[in-house]
């Protein structure tokens, strides 16, 4: 089942074109990367999403609402968490969360129940402090558990872990992975840090210049892009020398050393692995590693963009 669906959107600043008719889908409970450089449209495109800003042209759909500047979203529908959320310092986790559920117009019961299993998810039951007092990646969980007290199908979050440190950005990810799977909500996660695409992301959407260059799944893009390039790792570096000798007249094969690991670049992948396995066994050579290089998305992405 699709949750949102993008088609044809079109955003221009005076005379600067940011989106040029970029479509796309996403699934339910899907976690879609969405990355590109600065000024890429971006934050524009969230924006549309969540109907904070009017497109010029295309059509926003979340499930079977048609998306509108300045409308009024079914509750329900979309959350929206932002890469540094406002919030009233003055209240405590708790206090804030009820305020914002009585604008939701949420029953009283209900609003008690919610607001405990969210601070519950979120890891804030314990935290009885005003909000002023909280540290950066507390803050961003309260405003994560703000964006889910509808019980959203579709979570835009828009940056959420630019500013936190490898701690606080771990946490943050592993929430994003249990909501989504425990509350079947489907995440637009906008980042900078790719390598935290890889780890949650089922697909990812590569923007530049207004335009989408990839979208489809992470291992869908690797295989796109795999290398022929092993890496073997050796025991000592006699045996190392060794080997790499036996390749000095092979055409196609590039070979760099450092230390104990060999860096093999190969034209023939099945040639190159019968003659290199045949050596190790006819040689006795110690491996502590033999695998073919994957390689990772910042890599990808920058041949993407640089095309």
């Amino acid at each position: 089942m699709e949750i949102l669906n993008v088609k044809h959107l079109e955003k221009s600043f005076g005379s600067k074109t940011v989106l040029n008719g970029i479509c796309f889908s996403m699934k339910a409970g899907e976690i879609v990367g969405f990355v590109g450089r600065n000024g890429t449209g971006k934050t524009t495109t969230m924006k549309c999403i969540t109907g904070l800003l009017k497109a010029n042209g295309g059509k926003i759909q979340i499930c079977d609402y048609t998306v509108t500047y300045g409308g009024k979203i079914p509750t329900g529908l979309i959350g929206y968490l932002q890469d540094v959320p406002e919030f009233y310092g003055y209240m405590t986790a708790g206090e804030y969360l009820r305020y914002c559920a009585q604008l939701l117009c949420m029953k009283r019961k209900q609003i008690k129940l919610r607001v405990a299993e969210l601070l519950d998810m979120v890891g804030l039951s314990e935290s009885k402090g005003k909000i002023s007092t909280f540290s950066r990646g507390m803050k961003q969980r309260l405003g994560l558990a703000q964006a889910i007290l509808n019980s959203p199908q579709l979570l835009v979050c828009d940056e959420p872990t630019s500013a936190l440190d490898p701690q606080g950005r771990r946490e943050l990810l592993n929430l994003l992975q249990t909501i989504s799977h425990t509350e079947n909500v489907s995440v637009l996660l906008s980042t900078h840090v790719l390598s935290d695409v890889e780890r949650i992301c089922d697909k990812v959407i590569i923007l530049d210049q207004g335009k989408i260059l990839y979208d489809g799944t992470i291992n869908e893009i690797k295989k796109k892009y795999m290398t022929q390039q092993y890496e073997i790792e050796f025991h000592n570096r006699q045996q190392l020398m060794q080997f790499s000798k036996c390749f000095d007249t092979v055409q196609d094969v590039e070979i760099l050393a450092q230390g104990e690991l060999l860096k093999i670049s190969v034209a023939d992948m099945d040639n190159f692995e019968k003659m290199a396995f045949m050596l190790i066994w006819k040689n006795h050579y110690k491996i502590r590693r033999f695998e073919i290089v994957e390689p990772d998305l910042e890599s990808i992405f920058m041949q993407e963009i640089n095309k």
